[in-house]
């Protein structure tokens, strides 16, 4: 694979077709670069070429219709699976020149070098082509672990956008409508966007790291119970994992908020003249404090112990979720306003 871009695109079913006529698409390449190069409108030869394999009446095109008697087989597999027209417009400029390194020649070369397993390919790629992709992009240095996602759980329809791996793992955090999760490592990454229609294929996409792995890997087909479900189930499986994340920041504010007070108070109890209730406050403040500085420390050796137990968890990772709790405070008290 030296001297090929390291990511390519193609059309699944012009993949299907390739696996298809892999032995003879060299063969087949030559003969229609000749072809290509002999004509000048070279543009309409697919068109042509297309109308011809399927017995439409075409005047003249003596060159195009010679071409298909010679390379009767490898069309008609091509259109069996595809569209000639397409499958030659997608790998050829309008001067007949091969669009190298990309597209099909790229996916041919790859192949090639994994000629051992050209039926482990095809049947990757007609399982791709089963669950309804249009277009499938092969990227080998493609890294998947190195991104979180999140997800609304309530309801699928709340998302603009849904990316799903094989070997997902949970990211805890506090909101319980949002999952987060990552992938340990995935030879896939499928991305479905929402309002998501089943009849329209512009809404998802898939990206691998190469064409070896069993089809099996793949969901069984983009429905919510296969895309969505196994997201959601992250967090209600390990649901305890987040509710320690939740107890920790829920605790770590509330002893903040008895400080509050408990300063509120001080203050109030400094401006007031009568002696006694004052001696009365004082006494009961100091009490209060030490019981302050018992539950702080409680709490901070809980949170400690809460990061020490989870290794997704972190100080950090404490601090910014408590700082969005106070956000969402704020917000929520100037809602009711």
């Amino acid at each position: 694979m030296a001297n090929i871009k390291e990511i390519a695109d193609a059309d699944v079913n012009n993949l299907v077709a390739l696996c298809h006529i892999i032995d003879d698409y060299d063969e087949f390449n030559a003969n229609l670069t000749v072809l290509l190069a002999s004509m000048r409108n070279s543009q309409e030869i697919p068109y042509l070429l297309d109308r011809i394999s399927h017995s439409d009446f075409v005047l003249g095109a003596k060159k195009v219709k010679q071409f298909y008697r010679d390379n009767k087989l490898v069309v008609d597999t091509v259109n069996n699976y595809s569209n000639i027209n397409a499958f030659i417009s997608s790998d050829y400029d309008w001067y007949g020149n091969v669009r190298t390194g990309q597209g099909l020649d790229y996916f041919y070369r790859y192949i090639i070098s994994h000629y051992d397993d050209l039926e482990k390919i095809r049947t990757l790629i007609t399982k791709i082509k089963k669950l309804g992709f249009d277009h499938l992009q092969l990227d080998e240095n493609a890294d998947f672990t190195n991104t979180d996602y999140y997800l609304r759980s309530s309801r699928i329809e709340n998302n603009a956008e849904i990316t799903f791996f094989e070997n997902m793992e949970l990211i805890p955090n506090y909101n319980n409508g949002k999952v987060g999760y990552r992938t340990t490592g995935s030879d896939y990454k499928i991305n479905i966007q929402y309002p998501y229609d089943e009849l329209s294929r512009y809404s998802r996409s898939i990206a691998v790291t190469n064409l070896l792995f069993d089809p099996q890997r793949l969901p069984d087909d983009l429905s919510k119970n296969s895309i969505f479900d196994p997201i959601v189930s992250l967090k209600t499986n390990q649901q305890e994992r987040c509710n320690s994340l939740r107890n920790a920041v829920d605790l770590s504010i509330s002893v903040d908020d008895l400080y509050a007070k408990f300063d509120l108070i001080s203050n109030i109890t400094q401006r007031i003249n009568d002696a006694k209730s004052k001696e009365e406050l004082y006494q009961i403040l100091t009490m209060f404090k030490a019981y302050l500085e018992q539950l702080k420390a409680v709490s901070a050796e809980y949170n400690n112990n809460v990061v020490n137990n989870d290794a997704d968890i972190t100080t950090e990772l404490l601090e910014e979720e408590k700082a969005l709790c106070l956000k969402r405070r704020i917000w929520d008290e100037m809602d009711t306003q």
